[in-house]
Parts: structure tokens; sequence; C-alpha cells
């Protein structure tokens, strides 16, 4: 589900998007990912707007990005068997049309995930694939799950508005010290016993217990 908002002082659309996951803190990402890794983002891709879209003169232009996976920073321990592609392709965002004018649209707590910056990012292997296919893949568990990471320093990149509680904690500090602090932080006590699990089963059991 997309909601777009106003325009920023730059012209570009903002719109919330419904995650399928908490994705603030370093509780969410031991909770419902089952990787960390750091990619470098190579080049986009338009996706074109739908017959419908054309015909109207409105509608979203979509975008995708394709990323290599740099390095594998952390991994949910009884989930490490899962095999980790050497890229990703991610939708990123895209364009708000009308007409012949054409406005950036964003996602609000998320980078655009711009070509030529690395980013640090939590993933989940799911079935909840963003195309709503039955195929496992691997997505973000959340818009701020998804890090600028520039010479391995948190929040260096590519700038965004309301970044998730985590990496604003660390702003600026080196990449191993939001892996570090993955790796001394607990999951939600309510998943206990759940992380060989889906993130989706995970999540249910959650919803349930709260």
């Amino acid at each position: 589900m997309l909601t777009l908002g106003g325009c920023s002082g730059q012209g570009a659309v903002t719109a919330e998007a419904q995650e399928f996951f908490p994705s603030s803190t370093a509780e969410d990402w031991v909770t419902y990912s089952d990787a960390i890794v750091n990619i470098h983002v190579k080049r986009e891709f338009e996706i074109p707007p739908s017959s419908d879209e054309l015909e109207a003169d409105e509608g979203i232009i979509g975008r995708n990005v394709s990323a290599t996976v740099k390095e594998v920073m952390w991994r949910q321990p009884s989930r490490s068997d899962l095999a980790m592609p050497r890229s990703l392709d991610l939708g990123a965002g895209g364009w708000v049309f009308h007409g012949s004018e054409r406005k950036e649209l964003r996602f609000s707590g998320s980078p655009r995930l711009e070509p030529g910056h690395d980013y640090l990012i939590a993933l989940a292997y799911t079935t909840l694939h963003p195309t709503g296919s039955g195929t496992p893949a691997w997505i973000p568990i959340g818009g701020q799950a998804i890090v600028p990471n520039d010479s391995a320093t948190i929040g260096k990149g590519e700038d965004i508005a309301r970044p998730g509680a985590l990496a604003k904690s660390l702003q600026g500090r080196p990449t191993t010290d939001l892996v570090d602090k993955i790796r001394e932080t607990a999951p939600d006590p309510k998943a206990k016993g759940l992380l060989d699990e889906p993130a989706s089963v995970r999540r249910t059991a959650v919803q349930a217990a709260s």
C-alpha cells in the first residue's frame, strides 16, 4: 500500500509505504532480518507505468536498482545456511508524472538508493516478495533498515530525512559499531524459539502476543 504525501522543497513527492516488518531499532533488525549486508548500488532502471496511467496521462513510473553485495556483515545464526546472492534488485521509489511533468518519488525515512553509493541493509528471506509472488526472495525488512554507508561510515553518503532510531544513534560511527550493536542485542522475546522460521512467522507470533 502506497500513500502519497506532499512535495519537498526539492519538488520531490514523499510517500508512506506499508512495510512488512518493523525496522527502526536494533531489536527489530535482530528479530526479523536473516542477514545484514553492505551493498554498492550500480545502476537504476525505470519501470513503465500501466496502460491505464498512460491513457490518463498521470501516474507513477517505477524504479528498480541493481546492487552488488560487497560483504555479509551479520547472519541470523539459526538461518545462516541460506545462500546469499552476489547481487540484488531492489524497488526504490520512482517518479510521479502528470502530462510532461515528472517529480521524484521518495519513501519517507528511507534512502532512494542512488547509484555509486554504499548502503547497509537488513534483509529477510521470505515469500512476501514486493511483486506479490510466492517465490521466496531476499527483501529489506523495512525502509529504516536501509542505511547510507559510504566509506564504511553510518549515515555517510545519500542524505535522508527521519532515519530510524538505530541509524540515528550511530550517525557518523564506523559500520562495525552497528554490527557490534546487533550482536549484543536480544530479539523480541515474543519471537523466542522462532528464529529458525521465516520472518513472516516471527512477525505473526509477535503480533499475536502483543
